[in-house]
């Protein structure tokens, strides 16, 4: 598989920046980089660390947040940069996908209610998003990241509140 994705593929025209995805091609290339994610945590079970660092890199190149928002997919990849001990560039992602959520659920939960009435899909995206928060708190504090975490923490926990109330 690695040298399928590293040197066989052809991403038809993905490195471009003129290029338009549709809700179909984001889709796809947001679950491609959970393949990258789970390529590179089986490198480094593989002792291939500096493969896996290439791999993760390479996943970042190709679907930048520009491009392929951020989102559940970019667990995986995380959490292979934390096991490949990349914590510097595993910190600037969960930053990144931290700030995204709140974003989100800010806004999905300020809406007012004559907007939301009947969207039952609003629901799917604040419980998706304090998903995301759960899982990015595990991570950190499996991977020792306690500031992180603890910032993580009190947001999940602002978010729960007003999702409980």
């Amino acid at each position: 598989m690695y040298d399928n994705i590293m040197n066989k593929l052809r991403w038809g025209g993905m490195e471009e920046n003129d290029i338009y995805f549709d809700e179909n091609n984001i889709r796809m290339f947001s679950n491609l980089r959970s393949s990258f994610g789970r390529l590179a945590e089986q490198l480094i079970k593989e002792n291939k660390k500096d493969s896996a660092l290439m791999v993760l890199d390479r996943c970042m190149q190709l679907f930048p947040d520009h491009k392929i928002p951020y989102n559940n997919t970019l667990i995986s990849v995380i959490s292979a940069y934390y096991h490949a001990e990349a914590n510097e560039t595993a910190n600037e992602l969960v930053q990144k996908l931290l700030d995204k959520v709140s974003i989100e659920l800010d806004y999905y939960f300020n809406l007012d209610p004559k907007y939301t009435y009947g969207t039952k899909d609003l629901g799917n995206e604040k419980q998706l998003n304090l998903y995301i928060l759960q899982e990015l708190y595990k991570i950190t504090t499996d991977n020792k990241q306690i500031e992180k975490a603890k910032d993580i923490e009190q947001r999940f926990m602002y978010y729960m509140q007003l999702y409980n109330s």
